[in-house]
C-alpha cells in the first residue's frame, strides 16, 4: 500500500464508514470529501490539470499535518463516530450529522498514510489516476439492490439519477444524467457504468466489499497492516434498513437484469445481492 491513497466507490456503499475506520488507524489520516477537492474540480479545465492540483494538495496537506497536527475535515455534530452523513428525523426528514471543522490528528512520521475520500470525483478520473505511480486506490463496493434502495430513500442528486460531481470529466455519466429515461433506469445504468469502470481496472485497485466490513470491521487493519488506536465503532447493517422500500426489490432486480452486465460480475455469488 502506497502512502498516498485514494478512497472511492459507489455512493452510499460505505465509503464514509471506511473513512472513519481508516482514520482511527495508527499513522493514518483520511479526509472525507474536503472542500479543497470541490474547488479543484470547479477550477480545472482538464483531467491532467486536476491530477496535478490533486498532487499539490496532498503535498500541502502532508506539510500542514506535520506542522500543525490538525486537519479540516468532516466531523460529527454530536461527537459520535461518523459512519453516515445523514440521520432520519422523527418526521421522516433527513438532516446532516456532520460539520466541517478542525480535527486533531497524531502521526508518527512523514510516512503516514494520507487518504482522500470522494466517490464521484475520483471515479470519474480513475483511469488517469491509475496511470500515476503515486497513488494506491481503494474502491468500496456494496450490492446493487441495497445501494439503489438507499439512493431512492434520500433526497440527494443520485436520488434523481445524477452524480454532478463526476459528470465534468466522465461523458458517459453525463449522458445518463441528461437523458429522458425514468429515474430507476438512470440509477441502474449508473450502477452498471461504475461496475464496468471498477472491473476494467480490478487488477490495479483494492476492492473492499461493504458486506465484508460488516463481518470484520477491523478489515482496514489488514488492508493497511496497522492497528486501530481507538475502539472500533459499532457497525449497523444497513442492507435491510427500515427506511428502504423493500417492496421494490423485484422491480430493481428486473431492471438490473434488463440493463446490467458488468453489475452481475461484481459478486461471485448472486445471493450476495440480497445480503441482510
Amino acid at each position: 500500500m502506497k502512502k498516498d491513497v485514494i478512497l472511492t466507490g459507489f455512493p452510499r456503499a460505505g465509503t464514509t464508514l471506511s473513512a472513519t475506520l481508516i482514520n482511527i488507524l495508527e499513522n493514518s489520516v483520511c479526509l472525507s470529501e474536503p472542500d479543497s477537492i470541490v474547488k479543484i474540480i470547479e477550477e480545472t479545465t482538464s483531467v491532467e490539470e486536476y491530477i496535478k492540483k490533486l498532487e499539490e494538495e496532498y503535498d500541502k496537506t502532508r506539510e500542514f499535518i506535520i506542522e500543525k497536527g490538525v486537519v479540516i475535515n468532516r466531523v460529527p455534530v454530536k461527537g459520535e463516530t461518523l459512519t453516515n452523513y445523514y440521520q432520519r428525523t422523527e418526521g421522516g426528514g433527513i438532516e446532516d450529522v456532520f460539520k466541517v471543522g478542525d480535527e486533531k490528528v497524531m502521526v508518527k512520521d512523514n510516512g503516514f498514510n494520507l487518504v482522500y475520500k470522494h466517490n464521484a470525483h475520483f471515479l470519474s478520473i480513475l483511469p488517469q489516476l491509475l496511470e500515476k505511480e503515486r497513488f494506491s486506490v481503494l474502491v468500496v463496493v456494496r450490492n446493487p439492490i441495497s445501494v439503489i434502495k438507499s439512493w431512492r430513500s434520500l433526497h440527494i442528486p443520485i436520488s434523481e439519477g445524477r452524480m454532478p460531481a463526476g459528470e465534468k470529466y466522465w461523458p458517459e455519466l453525463r449522458t445518463i444524467a441528461e437523458s429522458n429515461k425514468d429515474v430507476l433506469t438512470k440509477q441502474v445504468e449508473i450502477y452498471e457504468l461504475i461496475s464496468k469502470r471498477i472491473l476494467t481496472f480490478k487488477e490495479h485497485v483494492e476492492i473492499v466489499y461493504y458486506e465484508d466490513i460488516l463481518k470484520q470491521n477491523s478489515l482496514y487493519e489488514k488492508v493497511f497492516c496497522q492497528k486501530s488506536v481507538t475502539s472500533l465503532p459499532e457497525i449497523k447493517n444497513q442492507n435491510k434498513s427500515e427506511h428502504y422500500n423493500h417492496n421494490e426489490t423485484e422491480t430493481i432486480l428486473n431492471k438490473l437484469k434488463e440493463v446490467g452486465d458488468w453489475t452481475f460480475k461484481l459478486y461471485e455469488n448472486p445471493e450476495q445481492y440480497f445480503q441482510g
